[in-house]
């Protein structure tokens, strides 16, 4: 099982930014998100942005991100993927993130804008090498009553599907990850 995901917001616009405060308030939504999904690799495009994405969800798991190249290195990290098993968290960017989905046999669906940091991918590969992917907004953007701060709060991913994502869901069954 593949959880891919976008980087947090950007503190700018320069070519290798950090994350901004909301960004870094995504990184750790994420982590709190996935606290019950095993994860067992973090992978990241080796940018700031998307290592300080990944960086909460691994310090949780107590992992070490694996850093893959993002401009050539697509095919080769699908196929550590594939041949490692195991549930992963891959952190990318608008291009690279609908591209991992569709390089593993995932759908992903339309095009990741700009502005649109708040998409999921669970990409689940069965044991015949099919691959079945469902995606869905992680994060909305909401207004706590009487402050004026936007934050953003995470839906459980579990109660949007009315899944469990841990070893023993359904997602699980005959995925071909042990």
């Amino acid at each position: 099982m593949v959880f891919l995901v976008r980087h947090g917001e950007k503190a700018d616009l320069s070519d290798n930014p950090e994350l901004s405060a909301a960004g870094h308030e995504r990184a750790a939504a994420l982590a709190r998100n996935l606290r019950n999904a095993e994860i067992e690799y973090v992978h990241s495009s080796d940018f700031t942005r998307t290592r300080d994405t990944a960086a909460p969800t691994a310090n949780k798991y107590g992992l070490e991100v694996e850093l893959y190249d993002a401009r050539q290195g697509l095919p080769t990290l699908v196929e550590k993927l594939r041949r490692t098993g195991g549930r992963h968290l891959g952190v990318g960017h608008s291009n690279t993130t609908p591209r991992l989905v569709e390089l593993l046999g995932g759908k992903p669906n339309s095009v990741i804008n700009e502005g649109e940091l708040d998409r999921l991918y669970i990409v689940t590969i069965e044991r015949d090498g099919a691959a079945s992917s469902v995606n869905d907004a992680l994060w909305k953007k909401h207004t706590i009553p009487g402050e004026t701060k936007a934050f953003h709060s995470v839906r459980p991913y579990n109660y949007e599907f009315g899944i469990s994502l841990n070893r023993n869901s359904n997602l699980d069954q005959n995925n071909g990850f042990p």
